[in-house]
């Protein structure tokens, strides 16, 4: 719980395509967005967007959310049929992508840590992975992560 009141994101979901090559990464904490539940997305919608930081991020506005949707409710269901949270549906399909990939989630809470850890335990078949990467470039994802004052600080 923020000391607003509001509850924190449990997961972000981002895909990224380079060529033939489609990479998957979960954010947890203040990057997560997508996952809000109804209450928190009636509180947000609510206060002012000067006071939201979230309001200065394209990924976040109201138009991308949107867009972004039914990525996230694929991955939702997915992870309802498998007794899993999304955000472990999220690992298992970026740990299935390549054997070199390692993905680092952040958290602060041992509870979030062994929920990340069980997405080791969570099998993904290969006719899953190929559904997931089919829907996530099928429907992409909408708004950069960072405005465009950010945007010109990234690889300089």
């Amino acid at each position: 719980m923020r000391p607003d009141g509001t509850q924190r994101d449990p997961v972000t979901i981002w895909v990224v395509r380079t060529g033939d090559d489609l990479y998957v990464r979960s954010y947890r904490g203040t990057g997560g967005a997508w996952y809000r539940n109804a209450r928190a997305r009636r509180q947000a919608a609510s206060r002012p967007a000067a006071s939201v930081v979230r309001a200065t991020i394209p990924l976040f506005s109201a138009e991308n959310r949107t867009a972004n949707q039914a990525l996230v409710d694929h991955v939702a269901g997915l992870a309802a049929a498998k007794g899993a949270t999304p955000g472990q549906i999220a690992l298992a399909w970026l740990l299935a992508q390549r054997p070199w990939i390692a993905p680092i989630p952040g958290t602060r809470r041992r509870k979030r840590l062994a929920e990340n850890a069980g997405a080791t335990q969570v099998p993904l078949s290969a006719d899953e992975v190929v559904d997931l990467n089919t829907t996530a470039a099928r429907i992409g994802v909408h708004g950069n992560r960072y405005n465009d004052a950010h945007m010109s600080l990234i690889g300089r």
